[in-house]
């Protein structure tokens, strides 16, 4: 399973983008679509950061419609929106469109046999989520400032987006001791 992934495809999206840790910029620019891209991360940031806890990841499972699961999510979406509208150059209405969009794929995709299972889980959704951390962080635009955006400094960390043996290691090591992160 991969959330990021699965719900891009679900959603036609163009294949989100890695983000080069040292320049900031994707990999492959002409590929790089900045609204599909920062408003699929900041969902699934958003989703990682308000499941950190089993009590908050079943608060966040038991949403049905895309409303209820963005107002569980973001305590303040007129801010999110702001954000991503801010470093999208788009229009605030069009933004807060594809963000209920994601979020509608989002419950869609979560309903299908594996992911079903997966969150039957005492953990699952949580357990999910951490499972997904560092693939999120990849792509996450460094100038979208989604630390924060969550007061989350650690989010915006250039290190979360490394690759190689020895950062992948480094980050799997971070991933097992993060509670909270």
């Amino acid at each position: 399973m991969n959330l990021s992934q699965d719900l891009q495809e679900f959603l036609k999206y163009p294949a989100l983008q890695k983000m080069d840790a040292t320049t900031g910029q994707p990999e492959n620019e002409n590929l790089f679509d900045i609204v599909s891209q920062s408003v699929l991360v900041i969902f699934l940031t958003g989703l990682y950061e308000a499941t950190r806890t089993k009590e908050n990841a079943l608060v966040i499972q038991e949403q049905k419609t895309t409303k209820e699961l963005l107002d569980k999510m973001f305590t303040n979406k007129a801010a999110v929106l702001i954000h991503i509208t801010e470093f999208t150059k788009k229009d605030g209405n069009y933004i807060n469109t594809k963000l209920d969009e994601v979020a509608n794929g989002y419950l869609q995709v979560i309903q299908q046999s594996d992911y079903a299972a997966a969150l039957q889980k005492e953990k699952g959704l949580e357990d999910l989520l951490s499972s997904e951390r560092h693939t999120i962080l990849l792509f996450l635009p460094p100038g979208l400032k989604t630390g924060e955006l969550f007061n989350h400094q650690t989010i915006d960390d250039n290190t979360n987006k490394m690759e190689g043996p020895v950062s992948t290691l480094m980050n799997k090591i971070g991933d097992a001791f993060s509670g909270d992160d």
